[in-house]
């Protein structure tokens, strides 16, 4: 995949002189090409991941749970370690809410979703007898 592709058929990024820019989840949904209303993401993990940022933006908790049910990304473990993934390699910036929302609130959605992502089997303590 080039460049050029994920500009025109993915609309996820744009290239301004040297440089190549990440479209923000919310401009994604301006421009038409994901939306929480109607979520699909065509078996494309960035398009899930956004559409998930927006839905926890807009409606918290509940409407998360909701439109990641729809994608039927609620027990895909790649979909949560490719959240994991794009967190760990989202740079610490002071101030995250304002200089890196995308990166809170993906750490918001790591911390209260990791029990009802992981399935059984997936942690060690998983394999303990209580």
């Amino acid at each position: 995949m080039n460049i050029n592709e994920l500009k025109t058929s993915y609309k996820l990024l744009n290239k301004k002189g040297g440089d190549v820019i990440l479209i923000l989840p919310k401009d994604r949904e301006k421009n038409g090409t994901i939306n929480i209303e109607n979520p699909k993401d065509y078996g494309i993990l960035i398009n899930a991941v956004h559409i998930a940022i927006l839905a926890y933006k807009e409606g918290g908790q509940e409407l998360y749970d909701n439109v990641v049910e729809k994608l039927r990304r609620n027990t895909d473990k790649s979909f949560r370690l490719y959240m994991e993934t794009l967190f760990n390699v989202l740079p610490d910036v002071k101030d995250l809410a304002t200089n890196l929302p995308e990166k809170k609130i993906l750490g918001e959605i790591l911390m209260t979703t990791e029990e009802k992502i992981t399935p059984k089997g997936g942690k060690i303590t998983d394999f303990i007898d209580k």
